[in-house]
């Protein structure tokens, strides 16, 4: 139970301006310096960060920044400390952080928690038990008060608190708080979740070191029973459990199963060995030997017979092939080689699993190359499904999918269709808890041109807001996407009805509505407002004359020629004139096409299967919670 380095410290909730990723640099000196001393410490150059910090601190106090800001500063220079092992001096930043936040922050802000929670694990380290236990105990009190009583936040601290129980030999209390700990992510993340079944283990690992075998036996099977649904039954990360359950059985005297175990274990040793013989794939793929790749590839392929039929590492080696085959534009034999993974996937992982929707995203992008649209259409919606009907999403996985479908959709004027996989996005990144980007700016932005085609105003209006936000805080300034956001929000808020016009007021608006990548829908008409018959007439003109100059700029956008398109308006029919050049193939959408291909090519060619380092915290780990992390 003991961990050398706790998983609970973090950085602050709002970190300072200027520490973060942003368009702008900070500007005042301090919170440069302070820029700088974070850089350093992503770089391990320790020691250059802790003297930047310092440096920075003297600055901030000199000017009188806010105290907030200070203790933000002294929370990260504490956090450095402990990574360089000096516990006492990281004990007095956290203190130092603690005072300055306790008179300058209303009760609600979610960084005391945080920071009592950091000097807490300190105090630990510093081997001051009975004080870390209280500050802890100080830091779940506030959790439970600001994010309720069964939330991840709290089970964090519960965690942290069961292993200083049983450093004070109270066992009894390790176990109950680990077991409401698991409780609130079964509750939270499912049975199926690295996190759940970490959680489970060291439930297990509690139960066992204080004599409670039987329970710590049926804690394993059930996190087995779970790995192998989520990871598959040759996953190298099931092997941390099997030797738990190897070790406990000798424990017991039950020889066959910890004979079985070990069989199992061995078996995975083999699956090792071929996962080293597939990095040699990669990096004949990284290097663009793409001949000398697929040779290999196919004998990892005959390789993997050896371990039964239909196995989960035939799956990885037929990707590997059809997306070598893909980027060699022998889209058949790619095809050919994703259906038959796809069939294995099925019967490996059942019909509901992330990686047959990955196996899907694969066979729909070809399909979509090679012009049966609907049965890449078909593909991408059958992978949305099968991911979400797993109860184990991956949700970077259903972003892929999502985006790819809606963006389909989008490009074929189906604005309707468009509307949901792009909202499954919105949940997807909901969930990964990640923070905004560019992308996501995107998919607002479009999402908005949807509900305006779709004539449901308010809804454009309020995902234009979002998108505008969103690319302020992640783009440059002069990025022309945030000018595509603003006239789009100009134009949404001009088609909102307007009340009734009285005398000569005017009602006439139209809406030059732009999406990311200047995809135009076609723009809507507003009421009229009856008057005389000069006067509309008049301003019939005016408004002709308008589109006309409206269509001349989208037709230049679109590939065609503006003088001829700004003619046809003026001699005809104007909404006749929009619908025929809405109707007409954008030819300005090549560019976006081969962004969307790279994207989904970032996803898929990088998929290095089981023996891909997992996130801190999964069971690939032979030791739970050994490394540092920072939660933003």
């Amino acid at each position: 139970m003991n961990r050398p380095l706790a998983q609970l410290l973090m950085s602050a909730v709002l970190p300072l301006v200027g520490l973060t990723a942003s368009a702008q640099e900070p500007t005042d000196s301090w919170r440069q310096l302070a820029a700088q001393a974070d850089r350093a410490g992503r770089a391990d150059k320790l020691a250059e960060a802790e003297s930047l910090y310092r440096h920075a601190l003297e600055q901030a106090e000199g000017a009188q920044a806010p105290p907030r800001d200070q203790g933000l500063v002294w929370n990260e220079l504490g956090l450095l400390l402990l990574r360089a092992g000096k516990s006492e001096q990281a004990v007095q930043s956290f203190e130092r952080a603690i005072s300055l936040f306790q008179d300058a922050v209303p009760p609600e802000d979610p960084n005391p928690p945080i920071m009592l929670a950091n000097l807490g694990l300190a105090l630990r380290w510093a081997g001051r038990l009975a004080e870390a236990t209280d500050r802890l105990r100080e830091s779940l009190a506030l959790r439970e008060q600001h994010h309720g009583l069964e939330s991840l936040p709290v089970a964090q601290i519960l965690d942290e608190l069961a292993s200083l129980a049983d450093q004070q030999d109270d066992h009894q209390r390790a176990a109950t708080l680990l077991a409401r700990s698991l409780k609130i992510r079964q509750a939270i993340r499912g049975p199926y979740h690295d996190e759940t079944i970490n959680s489970q283990l060291r439930l297990a690992d509690q139960r066992r070191a204080t004599g409670a075998v039987e329970e710590a036996e049926a804690l394993l099977a059930e996190s087995l029973a779970s790995a192998e649904r989520l990871f598959g039954p040759d996953a190298q990360t099931l092997a941390v459990v099997l030797r738990r359950q190897a070790d406990l059985w000798k424990q017991q005297g039950d020889e066959t199963a910890a004979n079985q175990a070990a069989r199992r274990i061995a078996r995975l040793e083999q699956v090792s060995l071929w996962h080293q013989r597939l990095q040699a794939v990669y990096a004949a793929r990284d290097e663009e030997k793409l001949t000398e790749a697929e040779e290999l590839t196919e004998a990892c392929v005959n390789e993997a017979a050896a371990f039964g039929p239909d196995n989960q590492q035939e799956i990885l080696a037929l990707s590997q092939l059809g997306e070598l085959r893909r980027r060699q534009g022998r889209m058949n034999e790619a095809l050919e080689a994703h259906l038959r993974q796809f069939a294995i996937a099925q019967k490996v992982f059942g019909a509901d699993h992330p990686e047959v929707a990955a196996t899907l995203l694969q066979i729909a992008r070809i399909q979509l190359a090679t012009d049966p649209v609907d049965a890449g259409l078909s593909a991408l919606q059958q992978a949305l499904d099968s991911n979400r009907q797993s109860g184990f999403p991956n949700h970077a996985l259903h972003q892929q999918i999502a985006h790819t479908l809606s963006s389909q959709y989008f490009q074929a004027s189906r604005y309707k269709d468009a509307v949901s996989p792009w909202e499954a996005y919105l949940a997807a990144w909901q969930a990964l808890e990640e923070p905004p980007d560019a992308t996501l700016g995107v998919v607002l932005n479009n999402l908005g041109v949807c509900y305006f085609n779709l004539e449901q105003t308010p809804q454009a209006l309020s995902y234009f807001e979002q998108a505008q936000a969103v690319w302020r805080q992640t783009l440059p300034p002069d990025d022309p996407n945030l000018t595509t956001v603003a006239e789009n929000l100009a134009a949404a808020r001009r088609a909102v009805p307007a009340p009734p016009a009285t005398d000569n007021d005017s009602a006439f608006a139209s809406a030059d509505l732009r999406s990311q990548d200047a995809v135009a829908p076609v723009p809507h008409d507003v009421e009229q407002t009856e008057g005389t018959t000069t006067y509309i007439d008049f301003k019939v003109l005016v408004f002709q004359f308008l589109t006309a100059l409206v269509l001349q700029w989208q037709a230049r956008k679109r590939g065609y020629s503006p003088l001829l398109w700004f003619l046809a308006t003026l001699l005809s029919h104007v909404f006749v004139t929009m619908s025929i050049l809405a109707m007409l193939p954008d030819r300005s959408l090549a560019k976006q096409r081969a962004r969307e291909t790279q994207a989904v090519d970032a996803l898929l060619a990088n998929r290095r299967g089981q023996t891909a380092p997992l996130p801190s915290g999964a069971i690939g780990q032979e030791s739970i919670g050994d490394a540092l992390t920072q939660a933003t």
